[in-house]
């Protein structure tokens, strides 16, 4: 922690004691992965090379950023729970752990949630998606974190596209006090194999069958004109596709509290899932960007029902595998020996974007469509600079104001969700 390159990511954090240093940096990898999609994508998704090596596929499934901020979050507040259990003590409180879970993420999306809806309308978001009958029932979905739940709030907001994910954290955060207990008594494996079977079983009934839910969530109260690829895509999108990803880093904190040490989770094998996470993720990144490039699946809707053999791959393995990459990433880096953890730190980009990730994840899509429209940007007529210049540019403009965000409205509320819990998480000695 007392790197020099630590010292302004260590100064944003009002608890310092708690922070990870490794951890923020591989989050700021989840952040600028995200960052760099979307700005790939907002520019007209231009070819990019570097020399002879084609890029453009890995740029594709740099939204596997996601999968990754999944996976820590299992690993990161499944811990105290687990580490209760391993030490014979009762379980935290589960009203104290949800108060604090709300303050923490709580204040920061509602601020910019009502930012954008005031802002934004109605040049980019239609006046019926806000000012009607529905547009009130999709802002209430958005406000208690539903909007992924239901069909007819499901991405309704396009320039706050990423808000999607808060859905499927808020049911984990929901769930985890009841399931975690799965990982209880040194078990992990089990929980990883029956979140993987139950994913499976629902990816494949929400492409290929629940057609009475089909039906019945075609017949929603406000008559919109949802197909059937829209639907089934919505159902492939809840949180049971999302298990493994949840229960794999949930495995994680079990491993690190109590087979520590062992010959199977030694320093050199730590080294070893690292590399062999950073395999795994980069070979499934290129395999699906090729896929997804060849097939124009950048249009989810086009593989859901499209039954060729890339479409039901980019299907079944879109997410999970990437669960496991990032997971054995996570393991490997917090076996390893604080050389390598140092190494990892000592990127001051990533340890920032990392302490900044919520906001930055928060507010990047608007700001970034909002750029996109100034003349600077929309009237250049190549692909690949109009990129850089919304990376770089925007990425600027991002990181400055995510930075007020940050010091405005979530410090505070980091301070807030401290004062909900009576007991500090003890993440920094569990993986350090």
């Amino acid at each position: 922690m007392g790197l020099p390159e630590m010292v302004l990511a260590q100064k944003l954090l009002p608890f310092q004691d708690k922070n990870v240093p490794y951890l923020d940096a591989i989050r700021g990898v989840a952040v600028l992965f995200i960052l760099i999609r979307h700005a790939w994508g907002l520019s007209g998704s231009p070819p990019f090379s570097l020399g002879v090596v084609d890029l453009t596929p890995l740029i594709v499934m740099m939204s596997s950023g996601v999968d990754l901020f999944f996976v820590l979050s299992g690993m990161l507040l499944s811990s105290r729970f687990l580490k209760n259990d391993a030490s014979g003590r009762p379980s935290p409180s589960i009203s104290h752990y949800m108060r604090a879970r709300i303050l923490r993420i709580g204040p920061p999306y509602w601020v910019v949630l009502f930012l954008v809806v005031l802002l934004y309308t109605p040049h980019y978001i239609d006046n019926a998606r806000v000012w009607s009958e529905w547009g009130a029932a999709n802002f209430i979905a958005h406000a208690t974190f539903m909007q992924t739940a239901f069909i007819w709030s499901f991405g309704t907001y396009g320039v706050a596209s990423p808000f999607w994910t808060l859905t499927i954290e808020m049911m984990f955060y929901l769930s985890l006090p009841f399931v975690v207990p799965l990982f209880y008594k040194g078990r992990w494996w089990q929980g990883v194999v029956a979140s993987v079977l139950v994913s499976i079983v629902w990816l494949y009934l929400a492409r290929n069958g629940l057609t009475w839910l089909v039906d019945v969530i075609g017949r929603h109260d406000f008559d919109l004109p949802f197909n059937q690829e829209v639907i089934r895509f919505n159902l492939s999108h809840q949180i049971l596709s999302y298990l493994p990803h949840f229960a794999i880093g949930c495995a994680i904190s079990v491993i690190l509290q109590r087979f520590r040490g062992r010959t199977l989770t030694s320093e050199l094998m730590g080294l070893i899932y690292f590399g062999l996470g950073i395999l795994v993720v980069v070979a499934m990144m290129y395999f699906l960007g090729d896929i997804s490039m060849r097939n124009g699946f950048a249009n989810p809707t086009l593989y859901i029902l499209d039954f060729s053999r890339d479409a039901r791959a980019y299907y079944y393995l879109e997410s999970i595998p990437f669960a496991f990459g990032y997971g054995l990433i996570l393991l490997g880096a917090s076996l390893a020996s604080n050389k390598l953890k140092a190494n990892i730190s000592s990127f001051p980009l990533l340890c920032i974007a990392g302490v900044l990730g919520y906001s930055i994840y928060l507010i990047h899509m608007p700001l970034l469509y909002t750029i996109r429209d100034h003349a600077w940007f929309a009237m250049d007529p190549r692909p690949y600079w109009k990129f850089f210049k919304l990376l770089f540019a925007g990425g600027g403009v991002v990181f400055l104001c995510s930075l007020g965000l940050f010091y405005a409205v979530e410090r505070p509320s980091m301070l807030l969700a401290n004062r909900a819990s009576p007991v500090r998480d003890a993440v920094k000695e569990e993986v350090s």
